[in-house]
């Protein structure tokens, strides 16, 4: 009996979205028939992952990221649009997968128009890894789709009032990561830490003066707690 095959839409704009992909295939085991795409490396075959990386996790210059490079992106998208939906429609024609889940931003409504168009009978779910922010998920995220995870009350309720088709809305206790993540190379397990905790995650992308002036009004706000916190990147962990 052959499995059926899932797919998963991620960009390595960073690791975490690699890393949600790898946990929950770990987590399905053989069960199903398991493949991860970069979908700007192997499907659009563009090299913007290469400047994200450098100017952002690298250089560390985050304030371009919005008000240039986010901008650059969706222009970019719309502009080739026609192109990068057959380019879409050819994987999914070739791969031939009975669900596909995207685990990144920006491409979602491309990804939705290109299966409707190849392989109807293919269900699309997108679940929430990252920009959370009330304010721009909607734009960012959103499209019709059979199912959409999200990882917060606030994404949960912005869903249920959009515009967007969603066939069913499931709201997670938070924010998939790999499991090794929690306690890789520490000297303790954070359950081994005080309950009166405040964990703090940082990616690559945060300076050490933004990871220092943020802890320090969080501390404020919580004298009593413990807080523990944790930055740099860890390449095992994708």
């Amino acid at each position: 009996m052959n499995k059926k095959k899932i797919l998963f839409c991620i960009t390595d704009s960073g690791g975490g979205h690699r890393s949600v992909a790898n946990s929950i295939k770990d987590h399905i085991g053989d069960s199903y028939e398991i493949k991860i795409i970069n979908i700007y490396v192997d499907v659009f075959k563009t090299k913007g992952e290469i400047l994200y990386n450098k100017l952002i996790l690298e250089k560390c210059f985050t304030r371009l990221y919005w008000p240039i490079l986010v901008p650059y992106l969706k222009l970019n998208l719309n502009l080739r649009r026609r192109k990068l939906i057959k380019q879409l429609s050819g994987v999914w024609k070739q791969e031939n997968p009975d669900l596909i889940i995207s685990l990144m931003p920006f491409v979602n409504a491309l990804v939705a128009t290109s299966i409707k168009r190849t392989i109807p009978h293919c269900q699309f779910w997108i679940c929430m890894t990252d920009m959370i922010n009330p304010e721009n998920s909607a734009g960012y995220w959103f499209c019709n789709c059979d199912r959409l995870l999200v990882p917060t009350q606030k994404a949960f309720e912005q869903a249920q009032s959009s515009d967007y088709h969603f066939s069913d809305i499931n709201l997670l206790n938070g924010i998939i990561i790999n499991k090794k993540y929690v306690y890789h190379k520490c000297n303790k397990k954070l359950n081994d830490f005080p309950q009166n905790k405040i964990v703090i995650s940082f990616g690559k992308y945060c300076s050490i003066k933004r990871v220092g002036s943020l802890t320090k009004l969080i501390s404020l706000n919580f004298p009593t707690k413990t807080i523990i916190v944790l930055c740099g990147t860890n390449n095992k962990l994708k």
